[in-house]
């Protein structure tokens, strides 16, 4: 899959599990982490859980970071983002 953003496509592959729930994103992140220069770095995260707000069931805790889903990724490293609310208009 791919998205534009800021004009740049940005490939990205999602893993999802048989009922279509989202189990971890990876893509390429400019940026210079772990890096001499800049320039795209593996980046993704895991799923860890999901949470129903209303009618919608999303994706609610991550952890992942750079170097994702290579042998530079190191668990411990890994930064954790939770959403706690979510609001539909």
């Amino acid at each position: 899959m791919s998205q534009t953003i800021d004009g740049e496509s940005v490939v990205f592959e999602a893993k999802l599990d048989a009922r279509g729930a989202a189990k971890s994103v990876q893509m390429e992140r400019y940026g210079n982490e772990g890096r001499k220069d800049w320039g795209t770095t593996p980046y993704g995260f895991t799923v860890e859980a999901e949470k129903a707000f209303g009618d919608y069931t999303i994706p609610t805790k991550f952890r992942g970071g750079w170097w994702f889903g290579t042998s530079r990724f190191v668990e411990g490293d890994a930064s954790d983002y939770e959403i706690v609310d979510a609001r539909y208009g």
